[in-house]
């Protein structure tokens, strides 16, 4: 009973150890970054504690789009709201007022592809 025990712990420890394997490669091969959600800014499309997997950036952003940027030290996913002055504005689909100042297209990180809710708790 103990062999099989440790047989099907040994084959799921495996599994999930492959699985984050083929994440990991395939991140890096296909320039996807994994961003973990820590406000509810962007509720409820996006839920706290959401792993949010960003595809770098590759393109003009437009109106709706939800990207990543940089502020601070941090990575900030929000959805770009308007275009102003060759810039453009973004704001948290939850938050009412817009997120201070004017992002460049280089300030830009990535785009938002999917995001899984409570695996970024892990």
């Amino acid at each position: 009973m103990g062999q099989k025990i440790y047989k099907v712990v040994q084959n799921i420890l495996f599994g999930i150890a492959a699985f984050l394997i083929i994440v990991t490669i395939s991140c890096f091969l296909f320039h996807i970054k994994p961003c973990v959600v820590v406000s509810g800014s962007m509720e409820p499309k996006i839920m706290t504690g959401s792993l949010c997997m960003i595809k770098e950036n590759s393109r003009a952003p437009q109106k709706g789009d939800v990207v990543a940027f940089q502020r601070g030290k941090i990575t900030v996913v929000h959805r770009i709201v308007k275009e102003v002055n060759g810039g453009y504005v973004a704001k948290g689909d939850n938050n009412d007022v817009e997120d201070p100042g004017v992002l460049k297209n280089e300030n830009i990180k990535g785009f938002e592809m999917f995001s899984v809710p409570g695996i970024g708790y892990i």
